[in-house]
């Protein structure tokens, strides 16, 4: 109760001010414990089940095996997903990724094809197929129960 109390004392902006002006009011939460730091930060970010994005190349990558590249898998996507790719969106998740260690990147050497401009190879390391694998179990359990999926509708039926 203390604290749910801090938090609202703490949440209160000083109310003499106008709420029209384009002051930026500082809220300071007193809360029992830091957010964002030691195990919180691990949990909150690290430790946080995939996004869809990250779910997207993870799973790309493991399809396209040892032709997965940054091209190709903006390929691959661009055609599962029906909507393009940006190149910085791709390489910045996979440095996310990477930090993780859900995938292991490389280049590897130009090819002709290519002007011989080399390509950042992908691969999918052991706790990216676990994490990936238990993000879609995770949706294929929520989404059973969804009143637009098919095994609902054969429950509800």
């Amino acid at each position: 109760m203390r604290d749910r109390l801090q938090l609202k004392n703490a949440l209160n902006v000083d109310r003499g001010r106008s709420m029209h002006t384009n002051e930026s009011h500082r809220v300071k939460l007193l809360l029992p414990f830091p957010i964002d730091r030691g195990w919180h930060y691990n949990h909150n970010v690290v430790l946080m089940a995939l996004g869809e994005f990250e779910y997207l190349l993870i799973t790309t990558a493991a399809t396209l095996g040892e032709n997965a590249y940054g091209a190709a898998m903006r390929e691959a996507i661009a055609q599962a997903t029906g909507r393009a790719c940006s190149i910085g969106a791709l390489y910045t998740t996979l440095d996310r990724l990477e930090a993780k260690g859900l995938i292991k990147t490389w280049m590897a050497e130009g090819t002709p094809q290519r002007g011989g401009r080399s390509r950042r190879m992908v691969r999918v390391t052991s706790a990216g197929k676990a994490a990936a694998s238990n993000f879609y179990g995770t949706i294929m359990r929520i989404s059973g129960r969804a009143p637009w999926s098919t095994r609902y509708s054969e429950e509800a039926g």
